[in-house]
């Protein structure tokens, strides 16, 4: 990994700076999240689906965005995608309450 971009926030700034595709059911707008932007290839998610619900092969990208609760105990993933390509803001809000 040549580099990662960490933020702890919640949910609702993530969904407005960076409009990633719904992966998990609707969570509310303030469920803490730790929020990775990884840069660099990084091999993936042999059990990951895409947006669409259909499982994805194990693949390797430039640049992946991932978002987990902060409070749930094991993974707690909100959202797993491929980011090649996509803006990432250099900050985010911070949470909102």
């Amino acid at each position: 990994m040549d580099r990662a971009r960490i933020w702890l926030t919640t949910l609702g700034p993530v969904l407005t700076s960076m409009r990633p595709a719904q992966q998990v059911s609707a969570l509310p707008d303030g469920t803490e999240v730790w929020v990775i932007v990884y840069d660099g290839r990084w091999v993936c998610c042999p059990n990951a689906f895409d947006e669409n619900g259909e499982r994805i092969p194990q693949t390797d990208k430039a640049r992946w965005l991932v978002a987990a609760e902060s409070a749930r105990e094991g993974t707690g993933f909100v959202y797993l995608q491929d980011w090649t390509g996509k803006p990432v803001p250099e900050s985010l809000p911070s949470p909102s309450r």
